[in-house]
């Protein structure tokens, strides 16, 4: 036992004890941790909202191709508009920020028998042109393609009642 000054404790003690006492004043403390798991999760987040985004752009721009193909192969098929005039359909009915890179190809395989002719339309777009935002697309080499067959109706005479 120590036998100096009463109530005094050597110095080694002394320090060793009140940095036991910082280091749990320390530990008690939370007046940072919120802005550190912020900052933690923030690029997180971010990541995944902008995600989210882009993955909704492209299924909207997948959707809006599906309904182009088959309305315009539809217009084809019942005679009502000429295959000169598909593109320009196509690519007003397609979101602007697509309009100039979807690729079309239109087949027919029997033009000059209505009866048994089917008309084939294939919309191509790369993905990175299927979103008006670029975050994770960008490095992607992949495209979206849709493709429609509709039979050819016989044209209209007029005489049939």
């Amino acid at each position: 036992m120590y036998r100096g000054i009463k109530g005094a404790k050597p110095r080694g003690a002394a320090a060793l004890l009140r940095q036991r006492r910082g280091a749990a004043a320390l530990l008690r403390q939370r007046d940072g941790t919120a802005a550190v798991e912020f900052a933690l999760l923030l690029p997180v987040m971010t990541s995944m909202i902008l995600g989210a985004l882009e993955f909704s752009g492209i299924f909207f721009s997948y959707s809006a191709m599906q309904t182009a193909a088959r309305d315009v192969t539809r217009q084809i098929a019942v005679n009502t508009m000429p295959q000169s005039e598909a593109e320009d359909a196509v690519r007003a009915r397609v979101p602007g920020w697509m309009r100039e890179a979807v690729q079309m190809e239109l087949a027919q395989s029997a033009p000059g028998d209505p009866n048994s002719n089917v008309i084939e339309m294939r919309l191509l777009v790369p993905a990175h042109a299927a979103t008006p935002l670029h975050f994770f697309t960008r490095s992607l080499d992949w495209e979206l393609v849709t493709r429609v067959e509709m039979k050819q109706e016989l044209p209209f005479d007029g005489d049939e009642a």
